[in-house]
């Protein structure tokens, strides 16, 4: 499944007892998974536009959601949102049977026809503004940067030589130094940084103790010593010397939640939400409302994070010094697995996938789309819409999430044929 990636700067109204202002980053989206986009007047998603494992999918502007999508794709999986600006909205599209590898479309932010700017993008990741780096499955050992403001690549570097694969990328300096990871045939992983200004990439300190896989997060190398991720590890890049994360406190792994400085736990005995500084040096807690949590559920950016809690959607200070109510909402809502609290333009979107969908979620956006008012709680999309009681039924209604799990669909087709079609 693709890696995070690109960023936009974008404002979203904080519904807080200061009414302070959070500036979310299409970064802080995309390490959410590219869910949602935003631009400043509008945020975009798409959804399903039939019940199941479809290949019809709609993408949707939030300010005019009511009234249908700004794109309708009649045949076809969209992989996740890049980019929003004044113009367009931007998308990576499944362009293979087994949705490893994609190409680049754009659709005018007020709807209109798609065009395809790029082609087969195997991985891509995190970079700045409206560019992604990104390696192609024709030859996974060069890093790419796409710069969707001008249409132009450029090859930053490239490890064919040393047969070496790109899996990880992200900015190092505004002078345009990278930081990135790779592995070997064996599977040992190394990490560089390249230099802009000599065009030559040199290795990182190999971090004490020794790593098993690690990522790349703001300035720092995550990793963890063993398969299992038992025990996570945090080294700033230029160091030698890791601290051990969630030493004292609930289990973290590489992929639980991260936003700005922290990453996050949840301690079922004391129904807490831990909050780790990446450095190592601090840890915050908040206790939750509600009975103990069956697994952690969190969204947000830098400055502000989600989380459910006691049958509603909670936003923190991301060191968790204070909670405010945002919306009600459970869990059984609409019988889905919910697996994303989005924030959007002055609204709260959560995501999740049905029964036929949930083992998919590596390889599928989420087929289950509610969107809510922040600030007066009011509904604004519902897909698929929740179950109603008949009063006058004994049947009681089933709106529990999904239990049981599908097999993943793999479509071969003839060369002639395409795999996405608007």
């Amino acid at each position: 499944m693709l890696k995070k990636i690109c960023s936009l700067a974008l404002m979203l109204a904080m519904l807080v007892s200061s009414a302070a202002v959070a500036e979310v980053t299409n970064r802080d989206m995309q390490m959410m998974g590219g869910v949602v986009v935003s631009n400043g007047n509008d945020s975009f998603f798409f959804c399903p536009m039939e019940e199941g494992l479809t290949r019809h999918w709609g993408l949707y502007a939030l300010s005019s959601c009511a009234n249908g999508p700004i794109l309708e794709i009649s045949d076809g999986y969209p992989a996740r949102l890049v980019h929003a600006d004044s113009k367009n909205v931007y998308f990576l599209g499944y362009t293979d049977a087994n949705r490893t590898v994609h190409s680049l479309f754009s659709v005018p932010v007020g709807g209109g026809s798609a065009d395809e700017l790029l082609k087969d993008i195997l991985h891509a990741y995190v970079e700045d503004s409206d560019s992604f780096y990104y390696v192609t499955s024709e030859n996974p050992y060069c890093l790419r940067r796409y710069n969707i403001e001008t249409k132009k690549s450029m090859e930053i570097k490239d490890m064919t030589k040393s047969e070496k694969k790109i899996y990880d990328a992200v900015r190092a300096s505004k002078d345009g130094d990278i930081y990135f990871l790779t592995t070997n045939k064996n599977g040992g992983e190394d990490g560089y940084e390249y230099h802009a200004s000599s065009k030559k990439a040199t290795n990182l300190d190999k971090p004490n103790p020794s790593h098993f896989t690690s990522i790349l997060y703001e300035g720092y190398r995550l990793y963890s010593i063993d398969h299992g991720q038992s025990q996570i590890y945090s080294v700033k890049i230029g160091n030698k010397k890791a601290v051990k994360l969630a030493a004292d406190g609930p289990a973290v792994q590489l992929n639980s939640p991260r936003f700005g400085d922290y990453i996050y736990g949840y301690d079922g005995e004391s129904n807490t939400l831990v909050a780790y500084l990446i450095d190592g040096s601090d840890r915050r807690t908040l206790t939750l409302d509600g009975t103990t949590l069956s697994r952690l559920l969190m969204g947000g950016s830098k400055d502000e994070v989600f989380f459910y809690s006691g049958n509603a959607i909670y936003s923190a200070p991301a060191d968790l010094s204070s909670k405010t109510k945002v919306i009600d909402f459970s869990m059984s809502t609409g019988g889905l697995m919910w697996t994303h609290i989005a924030p959007a333009k002055n609204a709260v979107i959560m995501m999740g996938y049905g029964p036929d969908s949930l083992t998919h979620q590596d390889t599928m956006l989420p087929t289950g789309v509610y969107a809510y008012d922040r600030t007066t709680g009011e509904q604004l999309f519902a897909f698929p819409l929740v179950k109603e009681a008949d009063p006058n039924s004994t049947t009681p209604v089933d709106n529990t999430r999904p239990e049981t799990l599908g097999d993943t669909p793999v479509e071969p087709r003839n060369e002639t044929e395409t795999y996405f079609v608007f």
